[in-house]
């Protein structure tokens, strides 16, 4: 990807909640599932545990238990397809958070890039495992693995607007070699 195409697309890239009806091709769940052999991790672990459902009835059911306790938790409804972003604790004990976050956006990003949609369901709460559990109850997730986040996947149906952007003053401070702002 040439310079110029490398920045439009992270400006292009948005979270879409809503979706067509639409199968996802065969070829391109495959290539977004290759990225898992290249992503970083601690201690090169590789600790992720990734999920692709694309039957209907159990997305529609645990999108429905999810629904009731977290009311971001919509867009699954509408999805062709979910990917369940899991960490193996016994790979990372001490980053898995990290470590399942790098494996969801460079999923996510994989599948903006060739033209599908997505967005993060957070299922990950440090201060209780209820979505995990309902997660796991759904799929007969094995408690070794932290549920980070599901991501829908789909053609987006909608067009969101432009992003506010911060100016980059306010958010990123450089410093030279004497430690003076540039």
């Amino acid at each position: 990807m040439k310079k110029n195409n490398f920045l439009l697309f992270f400006k292009k890239r948005r979270s879409i909640r809503c979706f067509i009806e639409k199968e996802i091709e065969k070829e391109k769940i495959l290539k977004i599932i290759k990225i898992f052999k290249y992503l970083p991790s601690s201690l090169n672990s590789q600790p992720w545990k990734i999920f692709i459902i694309n039957n209907k009835e159990k997305i529609k059911e645990v999108g429905e238990k999810l629904s009731k306790i977290h009311k971001y938790s919509y867009p699954i409804l509408n999805a062709p397809l979910i990917a369940i972003v899991t960490v193996d604790q016994d790979l990372s004990k001490k980053h898995f958070v990290e470590d399942g976050s790098i494996a969801a956006f460079s999923l996510w990003l994989a599948a903006s890039y060739l033209g599908l949609g997505s967005v993060w369901i957070a299922i990950y709460d440090p201060n209780s495992e209820e979505r995990e559990n309902i997660v796991r109850k759904v799929f007969s997730i094995p408690k070794k693995y932290r549920i980070i986040c599901i991501l829908p996947i789909g053609y987006p149906k909608e067009k969101p607007k432009k992003k506010q952007i911060r100016n980059i003053n306010e958010i990123i401070n450089f410093y030279n070699k004497r430690n003076l702002f540039i």
